[in-house]
C-alpha cells in the first residue's frame, strides 16, 4: 500500500496518494512497524507541504522523526532534511536552506535514492522561483536576483536532461516561462504559455488552468493588447482564489490588479487592491508561522543527528 501511495504521488494523483499513504501509516503503526510508519509519515509531510497545509506537515515530520530512529543515513533523514530545506527557502533563509539541502543530497546519494535527489534538484528551483515571484509583486527584482534563479534552473535542467524524466522536465518548462515573466519578456512568456497549455495531460494533473488563463491575460495586458472588460471578468470568475496556495494567491491577485489598472476601471481596481492586500497579509502570517516552526524544530532537535550539522 505504501508503494501504491508513492506511485500515485509521482503520477500527480495526490488525493489517492494521500489516502493510500494514510492507510499504510495506520497499518504500520498498528503492527508496530516503525520504519514503514516513519516512511509513510515522511511522504505525507511532502504531500502536506505541497498543499501548503503546514500544520499537518509539522505533525507528520514530528511523527517521521520520532517513530523511527533510522540514523543519519536513513530515507527518512534525507526526506525530512529536504522538506526543512524547502521551508527555509520559502522563509527567505537561503543559507539554512542550502545547508539542509546539502545534507539531504548527501544522505540520498549514500542511499542511492534517485527519487529524493531529483526532488531536491527540482524543489530548490521551484522554491527560489516562488519566492522571487512573490517579491516581484511588491518591488522590482535586481538583475542578480533573477540571475540566481536562472542559474538554479539551468542546474536543474542539466540534471534532468541526463535522467530524461519527462514530468519534471515539463515542470521546469513552466519555471522557465515564468522567469521570462520576471525579466519582462512578456511576448516570450505568452508564446511559451500557449505551448505549455496545449499539453492537456500535464495541465490537468499538475496545474490550475484558470490561473494560467489569468497569467496569459496579464501578459497580453503588459504587451498593450486591448482586453474587453467582460472577458477579464469572466477569467476572474473562473479563478477560485480561496483554493490557491498562499503564494499563488498573492501572485494571481497581483496579476489581476495589473490588468485592472490597464482597464482604468475604478471598481475593478478597488476590488483587485483589496484582494491583493488580503492575500499578502495571509501569506505574511503563513511565512511567520512557518519560520517560527522552523526555529522551534531545530531547537527541539539540536541534540540529534538529524539537525546537528544544520543548527
Amino acid at each position: 500500500m505504501l508503494a501504491e501511495g508513492v506511485l500515485d504521488f509521482y503520477e500527480a494523483l495526490e488525493g489517492r496518494s494521500r489516502d493510500r499513504l494514510q492507510r499504510a501509516r495506520l497499518l504500520a503503526r498498528a503492527f508496530r512497524q516503525a520504519e514503514v510508519a516513519s516512511h509513510a509519515s515522511a511522504r505525507l509531510a511532502m504531500v502536506a507541504f505541497n498543499n501548503s497545509d503546514f500544520l499537518q506537515m509539522h505533525r507528520f515530520i514530528d511523527e517521521a522523526t520520532e517513530e523511527f530512529d533510522g540514523g543519519p543515513d536513513s530515507f527518512v533523514h534525507a526526506r525530512v532534511c529536504m522538506i526543512v530545506s524547502m521551508c527555509a527557502s520559502l522563509c527567505g533563509r537561503p543559507s539554512k536552506s542550502n545547508a539542509w539541502a546539502a545534507d539531504a543530497h548527501s544522505r540520498a546519494l549514500q542511499l542511492g535514492d534517485r527519487a529524493t535527489i531529483e526532488a531536491i534538484q527540482f524543489n530548490r528551483t521551484a522554491m527560489q522561483l516562488a519566492r522571487a515571484r512573490v517579491q516581484a509583486c511588491s518591488r522590482a527584482l535586481s538583475t542578480q536576483e533573477i540571475a540566481s534563479v536562472e542559474a538554479e534552473l539551468a542546474s536543474a535542467k542539466s540534471y534532468f536532461v541526463l535522467t530524461q524524466h519527462r514530468p519534471t522536465a515539463r515542470l521546469l518548462d513552466l519555471c522557465e516561462l515564468r522567469i521570462y515573466g520576471l525579466k519582462g519578456k512578456y511576448a516570450e512568456t505568452l508564446a511559451a504559455l500557449d505551448r505549455f497549455m496545449q499539453d492537456d495531460r500535464y495541465l490537468r494533473r499538475s496545474f490550475n488552468p484558470d490561473v494560467l488563463g489569468l497569467e496569459r491575460l496579464f501578459c497580453q495586458s503588459k504587451l498593450g493588447e486591448a482586453i474587453e472588460q467582460g472577458h477579464f471578468q469572466n477569467v476572474l470568475d473562473q479563478v477560485d482564489f480561496d483554493e490557491l496556495e498562499p503564494d499563488e494567491r498573492v501572485i494571481a491577485a497581483w496579476m489581476s490588479l495589473q490588468v485592472a489598472l490597464a482597464q482604468k476601471e475604478p471598481a475593478l481596481v478597488g476590488a483587485a487592491e483589496a484582494r491583493l492586500s488580503f492575500s499578502q497579509q495571509a501569506l505574511d502570517r503563513t511565512y511567520a508561522e512557518l519560520n517560527d516552526w522552523l526555529t522551534q524544530f531545530v531547537s527541539r532537535r539540536n541534540s540529534t543527528a538529524l539537525v546537528r550539522a544544520n543548527s
